[in-house]
């Protein structure tokens, strides 16, 4: 039914929690998607062979190691035994109603990408997922302590086959490649699929992965903007809502849209004038000390 993709990064330190936590959560799915992991960060093969999964560890990356999200794509969409493939960040816990909301879309042909807003929480433990209520505790933290990110934070993305047969070569964990993965489904006329009211996708808060060097990383962020230099695009760019009722279009996108181009910019004007009197008032408390 369903083949689910990821480019874990090395588990180790905290990553080596999280990222058990998210592929084992979607192992746990029914029915059991197949699941593929990509790269040969350190863990990789061993939690395939632990687990069963599919790896593919030749993979094409830069000269530091940093993996080419369309050799990922192309690779992931010729071996995937399903029609139907989501590719997930591997620091996010999928819960039984992704398989439920994939079931009320029911036999789309038509193509779509369906996308959605994560919830942040705090899960800094192995998850149990012997105990038959790991999900419902897990819900009732989601409820308790968690916070629905805003409208930019995607971290998953399903699709048929076929629908990304060409994509730019952007870097993997950098910024971009979400934005153009929604700029090309709408540019094809495709449906683009707001799952947010049905599906819990929760992302473990992290303090950041580990990074290879800052000229590698500053560098694989420029290329990755160099890209996609058209309007940026997120949910409110959605075409259709799945709702517990079902799936429904949404109206006024355009308006949407530029409200949140108000608020945004709105907000961030306030934002770097705060930071601006910030630095001023530091430096006014710092003078006397100088003198």
């Amino acid at each position: 039914m369903l083949t689910v993709f990821a480019v874990p990064k090395p588990f180790q330190g905290e990553f080596a929690v999280i990222q058990r936590n998210a592929i084992g959560s979607w192992t746990r799915l029914e029915p059991a998607p197949e699941v593929i992991l990509f790269g040969q960060e350190p863990g990789t093969a061993a939690l395939c062979d632990e687990l069963g999964l599919g790896h593919v560890g030749e993979v094409a990356a830069n000269e530091a190691g940093t993996p080419f999200l369309n050799d990922v794509f192309a690779r992931a969409q010729a071996s995937s035994r399903h029609e139907l493939l989501c590719y997930v960040n591997a620091d996010i816990i999928l819960l039984g109603d992704f398989m439920a909301a994939l079931a009320r879309l029911g036999n789309a042909t038509a193509p779509f990408l369906g996308v959605g807003q994560r919830w942040e929480l705090e899960v800094r433990e192995l998850l149990d997922f012997s105990r038959p209520a790991w999900e419902a505790e897990l819900q009732a933290r989601r409820r308790s302590g968690g916070e629905l990110a805003g409208f930019t934070a995607i971290d998953y993305f399903l699709f048929h086959r076929g629908f990304y047969a060409e994509m730019p070569p952007f870097f993997v964990g950098r910024p971009a490649f979400d934005w153009w993965l929604i700029h090309s489904a709408l540019s094809r006329s495709a449906r683009v699929i707001d799952l947010t009211p049905s599906v819990t996708a929760i992302h473990q808060r992290h303090a950041g992965g580990p990074l290879r060097e800052r000229i590698w990383f500053e560098a694989e962020i420029r290329h990755n903007l160099a890209l996609y230099r058209v309007a940026w695009t997120n949910l409110y760019d959605a075409t259709h809502v799945l709702t517990p009722g079902g799936l429904r279009p949404l109206r006024w996108r355009k308006l949407r849209k530029a409200w949140w181009r108000v608020q945004w910019r709105y907000l961030n004007t306030m934002r770097q004038a705060a930071a601006s009197l910030r630095r001023r008032l530091r430096g006014q408390w710092a003078a006397p000390a100088e003198r």
